[in-house]
């Protein structure tokens, strides 16, 4: 049987992954971490999907992979209306790729390719370019290590910043095994969410695609973190479900595969219930039982027991106690 049929209805409302992926948890940066073992690209091309159906544009700057190769799966009307930067077969612009702007030219090219002039000149535009290129636009770019292979950490911190500032989300791609922890840690702190993907265990392989550990930040500045387990399906929806419902579940269905490690002993571990009982009556010489509080707290039944020794038969008159008085 499926592990999700044991998960209530409130559990899988409330899967952060899910709620951030169809828009109903706002997030405007968002930072993707996988690694060799677990590709984040299909759960970015999820991201994209749902960004199609609620934003007027979504800019995908391509570094890692060909765009013929990234759009392959993907619902025909959204590959129609994506707007794909090839920055793969030009990454740094030498043959003047207009993909390889955000690697070569910045933010300023890259408002140019949207509507906008330049980055000056984004207050004295026309609102319907300011529209597309900041409150209605995506950006998406996979992947960030490959600009941080030709930029610095501090350059692309920068890039993001000022790519969040002329977006409404942010989404980008890091593969966290070819990184330092205080890469990460600096691209972490530019972003406002840190989702990073792990694989499935092989017992769940046919439930999930893959598991992630969210850490989100609120407009209120609440920070939530969350572990769960999520699957895509062809339609490009997204479940996930808390990884501590998934263990629970787990453990429930093996409980019987585990053998008992006590049943084919040469000796007996366990105690009859006659032994447990005699066990209960074994009084504990350390133990202040009631027997002892009876005999040393008996109130107004208090006895003074002294017994003299030489030292205490002492006569100042005598003190050679050579005299027979």
């Amino acid at each position: 049987p499926s592990l999700l049929q044991g998960c209530t209805v409130a559990e899988m409302a409330s899967s952060l992954l899910e709620s951030l992926v169809r828009g109903s948890e706002p997030a405007d940066r968002i930072l993707l971490q996988d690694s060799v073992e677990q590709s984040g690209r299909l759960l970015l091309k999820c991201f994209v999907c749902h960004c199609m159906h609620r934003y007027s544009a979504v800019h995908v700057f391509l570094f890692d992979a060909h765009p013929s190769g990234w759009l392959r799966g993907l619902p025909a009307g959204v590959q129609e209306r994506l707007n794909i930067h090839n920055g793969f077969s030009d990454p740094l612009g030498w043959n003047g790729s207009p993909g390889a702007v955000l690697a070569t030219s910045g933010v300023e090219s890259y408002l140019k390719t949207v509507g906008v002039a330049s980055s000056e000149a984004v207050g004295v535009a026309s609102s319907e370019a300011v529209g597309v290129a900041s409150s209605e636009a995506v950006v998406v770019v996979d992947s960030l290590s490959t600009l941080l292979l030709n930029q610095s950490v501090a350059q692309v911190c920068r890039l993001l910043h000022q790519l969040a500032r002329h977006s409404s989300i942010l989404i980008g791609l890091l593969h966290g095994d070819m990184h330092e922890d205080h890469v990460i840690s600096q691209l972490s702190h530019v972003m406002s969410t840190n989702i990073q993907v792990k694989s499935v265990e092989p017992e769940l392989a046919t439930e999930y695609h893959g598991k992630s550990s969210v850490t989100h930040q609120k407009k209120s500045g609440k920070v939530i973190t969350k572990a769960e387990w999520y699957s895509i399906a062809g339609d490009w929806s997204i479940t996930s479900t808390e990884a501590a419902a998934v263990a629970t579940h787990s453990e429930h269905s093996g409980a019987e595969e585990h053998p008992d490690p006590a049943a084919n002993l040469t000796f007996n571990l366990s105690l009859s219930a006659r032994e447990r009982e005699a066990r209960a009556k074994v009084v504990l010489p350390y133990t202040y039982n009631t027997r002892k509080k009876v005999e040393h707290l008996q109130v107004g039944a208090g006895r003074i027991f002294y017994q003299p020794d030489d030292a205490d038969d002492f006569d100042e008159s005598d003190p050679d106690d050579d005299l027979d008085i």
